[in-house]
Formats: structure tokens, sequence, C-alpha cells
């Protein structure tokens, strides 16, 4: 299995996440997140590396706090739109761009950061725990990872809401090729435990998207969508919740001992 390159997908992408309350609440408790918990942390002006960052939704946000961006994708597709998108809203001089991949930033950049940003790229590499230990060597001492990745119980708790038991019974096969399905998915006490093990701790660990998708009524994602907002933020971080968000976000550091 190689890992997944989003050129043939990043329409589809852009229509089922981006076009959709649920891109639009992923990244709202994302930047909450960071803006309480992890840019507080960071000088201002920092480089900060986004691996994996998609269209540049994340990195656009960033410049606009102040910061300066490595944005690195291996998708051709998806560096053009982050290109395009960078520019209409004007912080083209705040991000550079590179067409790699997460395990070779390391080796090609040579740089440490106080911040890198790794979202929604777990689930689509061939060797996920290689990929993320290989990403991290470029955390700088001080530094913080933002983690975000598919959370294997928010997938089980969609499909026992929706009444598939056979699917959950088969183990969950993935069932398309060429989707925007992502092909992995994690316990978040797995990915706690790899990062533990090498080195590493998880300063805090929240869900994302832990009501939005279980709502009965869709509609409601749409016409209350502020209010569902701010539940989600008063939940987010407790445990009842937080493991049944369709995503787990960590904030990673290194330990004092690494």
């Amino acid at each position: 299995m190689a890992d997944t390159n989003f050129d043939s997908r990043s329409k589809k992408f852009t229509q089922n996440i981006y076009q959709t309350t649920k891109g639009r609440l992923r990244l709202d408790v994302l930047q909450r997140e960071f803006s309480s918990h992890i840019l507080p942390q960071i000088k201002a002006g920092t480089k900060v590396l986004d691996a994996g960052g998609g269209q540049g939704q994340m990195a656009i946000w960033l410049a606009q706090q102040g910061h300066s961006i490595d944005f690195c994708d291996v998708s051709e597709n998806m560096l053009q739109q982050a290109k395009q998108n960078v520019a209409e809203q004007g912080v083209e001089q705040q991000v550079r761009f590179y067409q790699l991949k997460a395990q070779a930033i390391h080796d090609t950049l040579a740089k440490h950061y106080s911040l890198i940003c790794f979202h929604a790229v777990l689930e689509w590499l061939a060797e996920p725990k290689q990929g993320l230990l290989a990403l991290l060597d470029c955390l700088a001492d001080d530094g913080v990872m933002s983690l975000m990745f598919y959370n294997y119980y928010g997938l089980e708790m969609h499909h026992a809401v929706n009444g598939n038991y056979q699917y959950l019974e088969a183990g969950m096969p993935l069932k398309h090729n060429n989707t925007i399905i992502p092909q992995g998915r994690f316990k978040p006490d797995d990915v706690k435990q790899w990062l533990e093990q090498a080195g590493y701790k998880v300063e805090r660990r929240i869900g994302v998207r832990v009501l939005h998708d279980y709502v009965k009524d869709k509609s409601l994602q749409q016409s209350d969508y502020d209010r569902l907002l701010e539940l989600e933020w008063q939940r987010c971080a407790h445990p009842v919740f937080r493991d049944l968000g369709r995503y787990s976000h960590f904030i990673v550091s290194r330990s004092s001992s690494l």
C-alpha cells in the first residue's frame, strides 16, 4: 500500500469537506484550540511547518496571525489550489510552497520548527507510525506539534448509530479505493503510546466533531451552526465526548528526557 496522493480526489474533497459544515466546524474548533492552547506557547512571527496542508486554510489563518509558513503537500493539485487561496487572501509573501511528502521534509528542508501542523494526514499514509515519527524529527526542542487524525471510535460510533451492524461486525473494512474515506483509522491511546515510546508527550487531547456528525436532523448542522459550535467547544475535551469525535487532536511536545 502506498501513501495516498490527492491529485485525483481534490475536487471531491473540496465539495464533501471544505464546502460543508464538516470542514467548517473542524477548522473552527482547530482555530479555537490554537488560539487558546498553542499560539500562546510560541513567539510572534514564528516559522511554522504545515505538513500535508491541503488547500491552505490553516496556513492562511496562521499567516493572518503574523506567522510565516513552510507549506508542504505531495499533491500538485492541492498545492496549486493552496497557492491560489493564499494569493486571494493576500498572504503569499508569508508562505513558501514545497511539493514533498511528510517523510521527506526533514531531510529536504533540514529545519527545526517551533510549531508543526499535521492535520488529517496520518490516515492516508502507508506507514503512519513511521511517517509521524519521521516528521517529528523536524520539531525544535521547545516546539509543539498539532496532530489531528481520524478516530477509530468515532467511525465505530457513526456506523453504530446508523445501524450498520454487519459492517461493524466485519471490522469496518475499507469500502472503496478512490474515495475521500480515509484508509486508516486510529485508536487515540495507540497513537499516544507511539509518541510516548519515542520520547514525546501529549500535552492536551480533544475530539473534533464530537456532536456534529451525530445530529439526527442534519439540517440543524447548518441552521444552528453557531450553537452547535459552542456546544462542541464546551465538550471537546471531556473524555466522554472527546473519544467519540470523528477526529482526535493532540498537542505534542518533546518529553524532558528526550
